[in-house]
């Protein structure tokens, strides 16, 4: 179930970008891409907690993804639409690889940029403002 979980996830943009090929089914990828991401990501968290795999979720890169994901959250529907602009609506199976590797790399750098350039200074000036500090688990997390 954990490898099917982490097949699926992988799976999902590619439906997302085969979307403007099925415009009648565009509803129904959309949800369908919900669902997965939503029961995928559950089973690969619960599987690798349970059987003591979750080191990898603490892994730098993970980390610094789950940093950047609300930007990505925010900025992906924009960064598609423009990756999508003067392309075939009919691309090839390589073609819509390399896309979807290109817009991954590209809405990751944009994402981790407004991160560290736009999220990170307003929270720290709003944690001024308001005299507030990161929780102590971000400071000092628990080893166990």
């Amino acid at each position: 179930m954990f490898y099917s979980a982490a097949a699926g996830l992988a799976c999902s943009p590619v439906l997302l970008f085969l979307e403007p090929r099925l415009p009648g089914w565009s509803f129904s990828i959309e949800l369908a891409v919900c669902l997965l991401e939503i029961v995928g990501f559950s089973v690969v968290f619960l599987g690798t907690s349970r059987y003591g795999h979750g080191r990898w979720l603490s892994s730098r890169a993970l980390v610094i993804g789950g940093e950047c994901s609300y930007s990505i959250y925010l900025l992906h529907p924009f960064l598609i639409r423009l990756a999508m602009l003067g392309k075939s609506e009919d691309p090839g199976a390589l073609e819509l690889m390399l896309r979807l590797g290109l817009f991954v790399a590209i809405a990751t750098a944009v994402a981790w940029v407004t991160y560290a350039l736009i999220e990170a200074p307003s929270r720290s000036w709003l944690r001024k403002a308001f005299r507030t500090r990161p929780p102590r688990e971000v400071l000092h997390p628990k080893s166990g």
